[in-house]
Order: C-alpha cells, then structure tokens, then sequence
C-alpha cells in the first residue's frame, strides 16, 4: 500500500484474520512517518503492541499471532512535511 501523510495526519489499514504465526510490516518513504502496529484493534499513540519511533520514514515492525486475529497498522506524519510512504506486510 502506497499513501502520504501529513503532520500529525494517521493512514490505517486492518487485515483479515491471519492464522496464527509471526508477521512483519516495514514502511519506506521520505521525510519522517512512524508506524505503529496492533493486534486485534486499532493502534493509537497511545496503545500499540509495536512502534519503532525511528528517525525517518524506514521502519520495520514484527508481532506475533498466539492464535488468528486480525493486524491493524497506522502510519503517522511526524514531519513538518507531508511524507510518502510504502507499507509491505509479510508472514515470517
């Protein structure tokens, strides 16, 4: 999935129900975008079972699924400027 956020501006996606298993979502892009990502719910700032909080828009995040459920990803503009970004999720 491909998608520009603004500051301060959150993009989601939700994904099936997975099978049990480990998963990996890594986003690249330009200016500074974070991700966060959560099993079963929405992620916030403030709830999220994983969040790299790296400088730039190259971040990695890896969960595991005890049992099927579905992934929920946000991307967050940090930037002053707008980043856009690409997010690639894969079972590992």
């Amino acid at each position: 999935a491909t998608a520009t956020v603004a500051r301060n501006a959150n993009k989601t996606w939700a994904t099936p129900t997975l099978a049990a298993g480990t998963y990996e979502f890594a986003i690249t892009g330009n200016n500074d975008a974070d991700l966060y990502v959560r099993v079963g719910s929405a992620p916030t700032t403030a709830a999220y079972d994983c969040r790299p909080y790296k400088t730039g828009s190259n971040e990695v995040c890896s969960v595991t699924l005890a049992q099927p459920a579905p992934i929920h990803v946000m991307v967050r503009g940090y930037s002053t400027a707008s980043s856009a970004i690409q997010l690639v999720g894969k079972k590992i």
